[in-house]
């Protein structure tokens, strides 16, 4: 393990990190009210990335145990400068309720500490949002789609934190992939905020549903969550397509992208995470035909998948 190689890496993805978190500043600057803490968290993700970038060593050479380690790093760091919005503006004031909220944010968990969603100022409902986002593909997969001349051996980051179907196929157009697979991502969560916006969700909450859909979160933009959209079925049954979408592999869908559907049939893994869910709906659908008061089927599939 070399550790100013590390050094150098997580510097560099720091840069990025500090460049999603002017975000939410601009969002308060031209909506709200200009939040410093966002653009002081900034500062301290170039500063601490330029630190560590000057006193690294670049190498298009690592190892496993270099990436395990980068990837472990930039998890910690990130959760930590995700946590200082929260602290910096007084929004949390316990340092380990912002590191909890943080956390699941980046980590796609979606438990909070914060009672009431819609108490908070929108700006740090859409930074809860773009956590989850940010982590929901996976920091290091994003990250790789920026940097550039890692060389082959950037297979190790991505092998520390992603899952493909086919290494050995992929891992020769390491970068190339990331990229691919950021682009879906974002193109899947444009799509959802597109149809949640039409089925008259606010385009706010409805970029923020969609967020957290893609990213598999939990966060939601008030404190109603989803029970508030009950009534509709056209809005639930999106909820529920891009949770089942988003549920799977994005490296499976990348190789549709390039050999048609048939992979999706073909691959062992999204075959058993279709039979999962198929199994689960149909489970639950019939406990709720015999022992609910709902007669309505599409209601009782509907209530069953979500």
């Amino acid at each position: 393990m070399r550790i100013q190689i590390v050094m150098s890496l997580v510097g560099r993805l720091l840069y990025i990190f500090g460049i999603f978190t002017l975000v939410p500043f601009i969002y308060g600057v031209v909506f709200e009210t200009a939040y410093w803490s966002f653009l002081i968290t900034t500062g301290i993700s170039f500063g601490l990335g330029g630190l560590l970038s000057y006193y690294g060593h670049e190498s298009q050479s690592f190892s496993l145990r270099d990436g395990f380690l980068v990837v472990s790093a930039t998890w910690i760091l990130t959760v930590i400068l995700g946590s200082l919005p929260f602290l910096l503006s007084g929004i949390l004031t316990n340092v380990f309720d912002a590191l909890f909220e943080a956390t699941s944010g980046i980590t796609a968990t979606g438990a909070t500490i914060i009672n009431s969603v819609d108490d908070l100022p929108k700006t740090f409902v859409l930074w809860r949002g773009l956590m989850h986002w940010i982590g929901g593909m996976g920091i290091i997969v994003l990250i790789l789609s920026f940097l550039k001349n890692l060389g082959a051996d950037a297979a190790h980051m991505f092998n520390a934190e992603a899952s493909v179907p086919k290494p050995g196929v992929v891992m020769p157009r390491i970068q190339s992939m990331a990229t691919k697979l950021w682009r879906l991502y974002v193109a899947f969560t444009a799509i959802c905020f597109v149809m949640l916006w039409v089925g008259g969700i606010e385009p706010f909450d409805a970029l923020n549903y969609a967020f957290s859909i893609i990213a598999t979160g939990g966060f939601a933009p008030t404190s109603a969550g989803t029970f508030i959209y009950e009534p509709s079925n056209y809005i639930c049954f999106v909820f529920i397509f891009f949770m089942i979408l988003a549920g799977g592999n994005f490296a499976v869908y990348y190789n549709v992208l390039q050999k048609g559907v048939r992979v999706l049939i073909d691959d062992f893994e999204t075959r058993m995470y279709w039979l999962v869910i198929f199994i689960g709906i149909s489970i639950i659908a019939i406990s709720l035909a015999l022992q609910s008061n709902i007669n309505d089927p599409i209601q009782i599939f509907r209530d069953a998948s979500f």
